[in-house]
């Protein structure tokens, strides 16, 4: 039987494995708008598509690092 701990680690291990993959999805969307922009312009639906590409990008980084802290919480409490 797994611990509570190993399982909590499991868990947070996953989602943090996830968010690292949405980020790096949604940074290249956004790399690849960016780069279409400079080089050809944007027509006003990609303008618009910009600010909540850039914030989905920004709070999935913050949950990263809300994981990350939890994991290190979480590692330091079972640890013992």
């Amino acid at each position: 039987m797994t611990s509570v701990g190993t399982r909590i680690t499991q868990q947070k291990r996953r989602a943090l494995a996830d968010c690292n993959g949405l980020i790096e999805i949604l940074s290249e969307q956004l790399d690849e708008l960016v780069e279409r922009g400079r080089d050809t312009g944007l027509d006003v639906y990609e303008v618009e598509d910009l600010a909540p590409l850039t914030q989905r990008v920004v709070m999935l980084r913050r949950r990263r690092e809300r994981l990350e802290d939890e994991l290190q919480a979480v590692a330091a409490e079972w640890s013992e």
